[in-house]
């Protein structure tokens, strides 16, 4: 019905070179890949334009928490308010404060940029992930398929652009199911 799965299929012909269907099914996965690349450059450039319309309240605690973790002061929100939130993504964003990718600013605009470009490429690589899961599952086209609607998601797209952690799970989520 989807085609045969391609564990079930030799990809490669007797002499190791890569057949004419894979090659075309890289070369629309890359076109796929720099679509989903595109979207959601936009989707950041209009964050960069007009901020408000993405600025969450969730947004600023994990940036409070990136905040103390960067600092070394572990997962907090304030002295009251420990763990007050998984810290996996404010690692992430703490990560950018600490490298210097994203700069201590009083409205943190700069570490939303950061989170926001993270975001980004967590989304680009969910893309390629569900790809490589649904090819391993349904064969070459249904990955195609798939991959094309999560790199055009408006939903998902506009995720993108705020600073939660959605994007980062579905990219761990889609990395599990695939090993």
């Amino acid at each position: 019905m989807f085609g045969e799965p391609v564990m079930a299929r030799k990809s490669r012909s007797s002499g190791g070179e890569v057949d004419a269907g894979t090659r075309r099914y890289g070369g629309w996965l890359a076109a796929v890949l720099l679509l989903a690349a595109a979207a959601r450059g936009g989707v950041l450039v209009w964050a960069e334009r007009q901020p408000e319309r993405f600025d969450f309240p969730d947004s600023r605690r994990y940036l409070v928490v990136a905040r103390h973790l960067a600092a070394g002061d572990g997962p907090m929100e304030s002295p009251e308010v420990r763990a007050g939130t998984d810290p996996l993504y404010p690692a992430v964003l703490a990560a950018g404060l600490r490298l210097g990718w994203a700069e201590e600013d009083a409205d943190g605009a700069s570490l939303m940029r950061f989170g926001r470009l993270v975001n980004g490429v967590f989304g680009v690589i969910s893309v390629a992930l569900l790809a490589a899961f649904a090819r391993r599952l349904f064969g070459e086209r249904p990955a195609l398929a798939a991959a094309a609607i999560l790199a055009v998601d408006p939903i998902l797209v506009y995720f993108h652009a705020l600073v939660l952690t959605e994007t980062c799970y579905t990219a761990l989520l889609l990395a599990a199911f695939y090993c």
